[in-house]
């Protein structure tokens, strides 16, 4: 009889320790607001939430190369305008010179105008961001034109990975936009070819340098077009991105969070059942205590 007790004693104690750990947990649950505060709470649930960080985590790098990318972007599209403004400069001197007779005075001034321009081009040309040339292809360490307006650069196009399975490309190699002896019009070679008739006074020179002024300046303003176009991409990637961000973290906040309302029904469950096995207990070890007496 006092064997049997005892094992109903034990039992009872088992159960009681087990709503203890049930009720420890539930309050936990409700102090945190998580249904799972660690992995044994709910296994398969917290596999789901370590793919959802993973996700998350290919997210945001991302959309940190995107925002790098809009830099480059944004830097590469002012840069573009100002060629296009030195351009516009250098077809108005190309229109007086090519009005009527000029002299020596006009032509110096016509000459220094289109070295300026000149000038300015390379500077352009030779613009960088966060330490690389924006034109020079692969080799973004290297000034894309030398000083006479030779391209140094090659014909790479670096692509940034914009989501799984995108890429944007981020520059435009030199040749594309100012040309280069081989590719394009070149238009360091226009300028200095223009400014030597001036100086010479060659009026067919200066007359057919019009038309190459109209063709390069429709190829810096194609160049940017292509700029725009990639702009578009990254914003809609971007808003694609952002989205499906936010769906990770709804997803992984209804498989983390617990209900509350759910949570406090469980705690009063549990708090119902833990008095009733305090009580069985309480009266098992009475009997038993009253049999050893006896």
């Amino acid at each position: 009889m006092r064997i049997t007790d005892q094992i109903l004693t034990q039992q009872s104690i088992a159960r009681m320790q087990d709503n203890l750990e049930q009720l420890a947990t539930t309050q936990e649950r409700l102090a945190s607001g998580n249904r799972i505060n660690r992995p044994s709470d709910d296994p398969v649930g917290t596999s789901q939430v370590l793919g959802f960080d993973v996700v998350q985590d290919q997210i945001n790098q991302y959309l940190r190369n995107l925002d790098r990318l809009d830099g480059t972007l944004k830097i590469t599209n002012t840069t573009l305008d100002a060629a296009l403004q030195v351009l516009s400069t250098v077809k108005e001197v190309a229109l007086g010179v090519t009005s009527g007779t000029l002299t020596p005075e006009q032509q110096a001034t016509a000459s220094s105008q289109v070295q300026d321009a000149f000038n300015q081009l390379l500077w352009i040309a030779n613009s960088a961001y966060s330490g690389q040339y924006l034109f020079s292809g692969y080799q973004s360490n290297t000034p894309a034109y030398d000083n006479n307006g030779a391209y140094q650069g090659d014909g790479g196009v670096v692509q940034v990975d914009a989501g799984n399975g995108v890429t944007i490309a981020s520059n435009l190699p030199g040749q594309q936009v100012f040309g280069s002896t081989v590719i394009g019009v070149d238009i360091f070679g226009l300028l200095t070819t223009l400014r030597t008739a001036i100086n010479a006074n060659d009026s067919a020179t200066m007359q057919a340098s019009l038309a190459s002024l109209d063709q390069a300046t429709n190829q810096v303003a194609q160049a940017q077009a292509e700029v725009g176009i990639r702009s578009q991409s990254l914003q809609t990637q971007q808003t694609r991105l952002k989205g499906l961000s936010s769906t990770m973290a709804d997803l992984k906040t209804q498989r983390l969070k617990a209900d509350p309302n759910e949570a406090i029904t469980e705690y009063m469950m549990q708090m119902t059942a833990l008095n009733a096995t305090r009580e069985a207990t309480a009266k098992l070890l009475q009997t038993s205590l009253l049999d050893f007496l006896r």
